[in-house]
């Protein structure tokens, strides 16, 4: 009886983590985060694509106009978001923001006051490849 008494004391004893991790909760994060980031710029360039316009390399708008870029870039945001926010196949996708937010910084090396921050999430879309 002292015996229990004394494994049990022992285990109670241990600190708790505030924030209990696993490889499921790691994958969770990285994807919403990304959903929240591709829905967000893909709904705000569709409403104000004026402040977003801007952001389409030149060398692409031999193929369509700017604003068409705009469009089809936003749409595929929402639906990458979308699919991020399932859950379901996130390295696939995560290999689909990686591939669009290397875009982006490559895109606009005028714009390294902005898209600095894209960086942190293209690290974040490969831990999503790599989780």
């Amino acid at each position: 009886m002292a015996r229990s008494l004394q494994s049990s004391s022992a285990k109670s004893s241990a600190p708790k983590e505030l924030f209990p991790s696993s490889p499921q909760m790691t994958r969770a994060l990285l994807a919403y985060g990304l959903a929240f980031v591709f829905a967000y710029a893909g709904v705000e360039s569709l409403r104000n694509p004026d402040g977003w316009v801007g952001f389409v390399p030149n060398a692409l708008t031999h193929i369509a106009a700017a604003t068409t870029i705009l469009k089809v870039t936003a749409i595929v945001e929402i639906v990458l978001a979308a699919w991020l926010a399932t859950l379901q196949w996130v390295k696939y996708a995560g290999v689909i923001a990686a591939l669009m937010l290397a875009g982006i910084i490559v895109g606009n090396p005028h714009a390294w006051d902005i898209t600095f921050r894209d960086v942190g999430l293209l690290l974040a879309a490969l831990a999503l490849i790599a989780s």
